[in-house]
């Protein structure tokens, strides 16, 4: 495998403003405290459940469904911001968040998602470098579009004998509908083309279309999802989006939905953000289009995983967030269309830095 030690210099200064991101604006002198704070999950309410919510760091095109179908708080003084929350609604002449849009022509905004992530690799394993970055443009309301374009850079760290290119590279363009139908059923439906490639000679094999589509139940304090996620690729093509969001008091929030599940706790309340400590799991991975770097032969090469996170989520009530995160990486394969060379990888551990604009 090629030396993959070029890019570190060149993403210094992205680890830098991710850095700073997770200082976030409280630390920042004069920095006007929030006009509003989520209280309580209202989720009967004519808008309920309206919103896209991206996860501040999405895993495939336009965030995951799981965190898409976490319902929206209502924007009560006083109370804390829920993880992954998007920007409060200015509803009624209420309190105007910052960062929120004041003129009510604009149906539009845009949120800009980044993620960095260090996952060790060793000799007899598979570790990782990444860069990505994804905008989503979107309108916030009852019914309507969002739409986003983001991109994803991989520096992979050994093991010898993968035969794996050094770089693997992903872009894709998404478009994604939601509408709430009455107060209590809301449905989604998202597709994402993009193209996943070394780019040598082989990025053909690397186009998929992946999408989703699930509809939501909702009641009180709970919400239930049913859909499934069409992930295209080689060796997973879909899967079932299934569970229930449960937010049973205000520092407290559950979100049992699989492949993506997660349990959030408030610990710090402060005066202009708020941390929540949280655990997650996810079935993860990808594909992408290959050259083989011994035979040079173009292949495809699809890596399956099972990610367990624990990790600090700062929330602002403009809608910011950051995270700091720290991940075990277990039941991995590495699996080629060929089937030459095929591999399980031995578990690992990864960190990661993200946030929300």
């Amino acid at each position: 495998m090629r030396s993959i030690s070029d890019p570190l210099a060149s993403t210094s200064l992205r680890l830098a403003l991710a850095l700073c991101a997770l200082c976030g604006p409280g630390a920042v002198r004069g920095a006007q405290p929030p006009a509003a704070r989520s209280q309580a999950l209202e989720l009967n309410g004519p808008d309920a459940a309206a919103w896209p919510v991206p996860s501040p760091i999405p895993e495939r095109p336009l965030g995951d469904p799981s965190l898409l179908a976490s319902p929206r708080p209502e924007v009560v003084d006083g109370g804390p911001s829920l993880p992954t929350a998007p920007r409060p609604e200015v509803v009624d002449g209420g309190p105007v968040p910052p960062g929120a849009f004041c003129d009510e022509s604009v149906t539009d905004e845009f949120d800009d998602t980044s993620r960095i992530t260090w996952v060790i690799g060793h000799r007899d394993g598979l570790g990782w470098f990444s860069m990505e970055d994804q905008g989503v443009l979107g309108y916030w309301g009852r019914t309507g579009w969002s739409r986003g374009l983001g991109y994803s850079i991989h520096f992979l760290d050994g093991p010898r004998g993968a035969d794996l290119p050094p770089r693997l590279y992903g872009f894709h363009y998404g478009a994604r509908f939601r509408d709430t139908v009455t107060d209590h059923f809301s449905y989604e439906v998202a597709v994402a083309p993009g193209i996943y490639s070394d780019f040598e000679d082989s990025a053909r094999d690397g186009i998929r279309v992946q999408g989703h589509g699930f509809a939501m139940w909702t009641f009180e304090t709970l919400q239930f999802v049913l859909g499934v996620d069409y992930l295209d690729r080689d060796t997973v093509k879909l899967l079932p989006v299934a569970g229930c969001v449960w937010a049973p008091d205000e520092a407290t929030r559950f979100d049992l939905v699989f492949p993506r599940p997660r349990v959030a706790r408030l610990v710090d309340r402060g005066p202009r953000r708020d941390r929540w400590f949280y655990v997650s799991g996810e079935y993860g991975g990808e594909s992408w289009a290959i050259e083989r770097s011994d035979t040079l032969l173009a292949d495809v090469a699809t890596l399956n995983e099972t990610r367990v996170a624990f990790g600090i989520e700062s929330v602002w009530p403009s809608g910011r967030a950051s995270v700091l995160e720290c991940a075990i990486h277990v039941d991995r394969e590495l699996l080629y269309r060929s089937g030459a060379g095929d591999f399980r990888p031995k578990d690992t551990v990864g960190f990661r830095l993200g946030s929300r604009f």
